[in-house]
């Protein structure tokens, strides 16, 4: 995880830095922050003035997971800030991947190799050397998810699901698409069983996290 959160930051800021970065979307989130912290305009950028008159990104992507950038952002207020953080949280996604496939599988060393796997697909390498989007955030915050209601650690699991839907709208459908799976898997022997139960288990959390998500869904439509 080291070693890819150093070697992608690296080459990222490089990249920038030979002018081979762009609007989309390093450019606008570089300025979206600069002028929060900076200008006093909230979330305020320019490349899409004709798609976005408001000039306000939550009028693009509904993406409150850009408040938690914003301390780092103020530290160290460029460009290359956004870069090492996202190389570090597509690194950290293998973290609780080798922590979800050890809980499955019973075998750190298989685990291993699945979590150096992740770091090693190209597609992930990919979607880092291109700029900056919020979503490199997802995989963090999924896997952590999809780990903590696995092992009923469910204030854990909220806190990650509410994480991994502040990072965009769209994330909505993928955290609704995970709840209905553990909603099937769980198989309850009726419906009203662990309603009577009165306590959180894998039916009941799915069920709300279902619910929630498709409901943030359209609260994020109307932000927007």
């Amino acid at each position: 995880v080291f070693v890819y959160a150093i070697v992608f930051s690296y080459f990222t800021i490089l990249k920038n830095n030979v002018f081979r970065s762009f609007a989309w979307d390093l450019g606008i989130f570089d300025q979206s922050l600069y002028t929060t912290v900076f200008s006093g305009r909230f979330l305020y950028y320019t490349a899409e003035l004709y798609m976005v008159p408001s000039g306000i990104y939550f009028a693009s992507h509904f993406s409150p997971i850009l408040f938690l950038l914003i301390p780092f952002y103020v530290i160290h207020p460029s460009a290359e800030t956004l870069l090492v953080l996202q190389a570090s949280a597509l690194a950290a996604g293998a973290f609780p991947l080798y922590l979800a496939s050890k809980k499955i599988l019973g075998d750190g060393k298989t685990a291993m190799i699945i979590s150096l796997l992740y770091l090693l697909y190209p597609a992930l390498q990919g979607a880092n050397w291109f700029d900056f989007h919020t979503e490199a955030f997802l995989p963090l915050f999924l896997f952590f998810a999809y780990y903590f209601i696995q092992t009923e650690r469910w204030k854990l699991y909220a806190l990650s699901t509410v994480l991994a839907l502040a990072i965009e709208e769209h994330v909505a459908i993928v955290v609704s698409l995970m709840a209905l799976y553990f909603l099937v898997v769980s198989k309850p022997k009726t419906i009203v069983e662990p309603l009577k139960n009165r306590q959180l288990n894998q039916f009941s959390t799915s069920a709300i996290t279902l619910i929630v998500s498709v409901a943030w869904f359209f609260f994020a439509q109307s932000i927007k």
